[in-house]
Order: C-alpha cells, then sequence, then structure tokens
C-alpha cells in the first residue's frame, strides 16, 4: 500500500534519522516505515507534526534544527490546534453571562400566530401567507439592522435597555391573482411624526407604501418600479385601502412588529452562542 506525504514531511523524517539517538523507539520505528514514502499528503505532516512537539510528545524534546518547535507553544493542549488567549477567555465568559440574561428577557412572540396568515420563519427571514378567494398573499421581512429604541419607554429609568428595543423591520405585500399577475408594494413603518403632532399621530397609518410593482411569474430587475413620492395621493390611498381590505393594517403591522422583535432576539441570541463557541474552540 502507497502512502503519500509532504515535502515538509519527508524531510521531518529524515532529520529524525539523522537523530535517531535523541527520540522515542516508536517515533524511530515511524521512520523507518515512511523512510521511502512519496511527497504530498498534508495530514500525514500534520499528524507527524504532534508526534515531535515537545508538548505532544509526552516530554521528549526535539531541537529546532531537526523540526522541534522552539518556545513555548500557544496551541491548546487539549490536541484542537486552536489559540486560546486571556482574550478568548474573557470573551467566553462574559458572552456566557450575556447569553443568560438575554435568555432571562427572551419573549415567546416568536412561536405566536398571526392572524389567519401561516408562517414560516428561516434564520433571519420570516415570511407570512395565506390564500384568499383565489388570492395569494404574501408578507414577508427580513430582521436584520431593523432594531429601534422603543419610543413610548421613558427615557434613561429603565435600567433593563434590552426591554427598550423593538423591531420594525421594512415588509414586502404580494398579491398574486389567478393570472399569475403579482402586485408588489414594498412597506415601511412612519415613526417620523413630533411630539407635538399627538393629536394627528392617531389618524396616521402606523405604517406607509414606499413603491409598488407589477409582475407575472417572477419579478426581476426589469420590472418598473413606482415610488409614492411621485405617486398620486389619491391613488396612494386606494392602495392604502386595498392592503386593509385583506387584513393588513395597524392592528396586523403591531403583530408583525412583536413576531419580528422576537425573531430578532432569538437570532441576537443565536450570534451570541456562535460567538462564544468561537471563542471557546
Amino acid at each position: 500500500m502507497a502512502f503519500n506525504v509532504s515535502k515538509v514531511a519527508y524531510r521531518l523524517l529524515t532529520n529524525i534519522g539523522k537523530t535517531s539517538s535523541c527520540i522515542s523507539a516508536s517515533n524511530r520505528l515511524v521512520y523507518k516505515s515512511f523512510n521511502n514514502v512519496n511527497t504530498s499528503s498534508r495530514a500525514f505532516t500534520r499528524s507527524l507534526w504532534y508526534a515531535i512537539n515537545p508538548t505532544m510528545n509526552g516530554g521528549v524534546s526535539v531541537p529546532p534544527e531537526i523540526g522541534g518547535i522552539s518556545g513555548h507553544s500557544k496551541l491548546c493542549a487539549c490536541g484542537c490546534a486552536g489559540m486560546h488567549t486571556e482574550g478568548d477567555k474573557e470573551l467566553a465568559q462574559f458572552l456566557e453571562d450575556e447569553i443568560k440574561l438575554e435568555k432571562k428577557n427572551q419573549t415567546k412572540g416568536e412561536s405566536q400566530e398571526v392572524d389567519d396568515f401561516t408562517k414560516s420563519v428561516s434564520g433571519s427571514t420570516v415570511s407570512l401567507s395565506k390564500n384568499d378567494n383565489g388570492e395569494k398573499i404574501v408578507v414577508s421581512f427580513n430582521v436584520n439592522h431593523s432594531v429601534e429604541a422603543d419610543e413610548g419607554s421613558a427615557e434613561g429609568e429603565n435600567e433593563d435597555a434590552e426591554s427598550l428595543m423593538r423591531s420594525y423591520p421594512d415588509f414586502n405585500v404580494e398579491i398574486t391573482k389567478e393570472s399569475q399577475q403579482t402586485l408588489s408594494l414594498r412597506c415601511s413603518f412612519s415613526n417620523e411624526l413630533n411630539e407635538g403632532e399627538a393629536e394627528e399621530q392617531q389618524e396616521e397609518d402606523t405604517f406607509i407604501i414606499d413603491e409598488v410593482s407589477i409582475y407575472k411569474d417572477t419579478a426581476t430587475d426589469k420590472v418598473y418600479t413606482v415610488g409614492s413620492e411621485v405617486m398620486d395621493g389619491d391613488l396612494y390611498d386606494l392602495l392604502m385601502n386595498m392592503l386593509e381590505e385583506r387584513g393588513i393594517d395597524d392592528a396586523f403591522t403591531d403583530k408583525l412588529c412583536d413576531l419580528a422583535t422576537s425573531v430578532e432576539h432569538s437570532q441576537y441570541i443565536q450570534f451570541l452562542q456562535n460567538l462564544k463557541d468561537i471563542a471557546k474552540s
């Protein structure tokens, strides 16, 4: 059976053979077994490195001139070949405490249903869909970069900053007819009202339509899109009425925010867990 090892491995084996008096009988056997092998395998070189590394060879010291490592190795003694610095340890400990705190404050909104829509969550993306009177309605959004401070909370009085955060994602509504023509409306939340407009705020919609397009089968870059800033005011109002008749109103978007906030929080906790795993690996 033929074996392939790298040139580095071959050179290390040759050096071991020349100085066999300073290594164990088992390592001399390794040298004799692979004295005439070809050169290409990285895996064998890595295994050989562990065999002759002073910290991995049962205390046998191999001089640098024959492949030994001089000085102190930063590699983990557990054999994972990873670096475990003090900074890594501090980060892992911090994240462990942070994850416990975040889980303590975690809500159960992700498991809730939103009216008669069927929910699908994949990572940071969420899709809500339903079929109604021959139409397929899909509301989709991504929770990335969607978190803002909750304006309804008192500023500077609550030490639990996590409870002040709420997700307001942009979302897309697609209404597909039986003809496979799809009306696509890109929407976002409107949170720019001044405090002096309290009376008008109750009459304003909590979300706005940013742009509208129509396509068949699949949306492409060639599809014409109309921005609401150049749209006739009456047309804009009629489109808002169209959404409301299909259940997409202020009450719906409030539930959408609850769901988005919960999904974003779950994703954040998973991010912290993944980061801790990296710090410990």
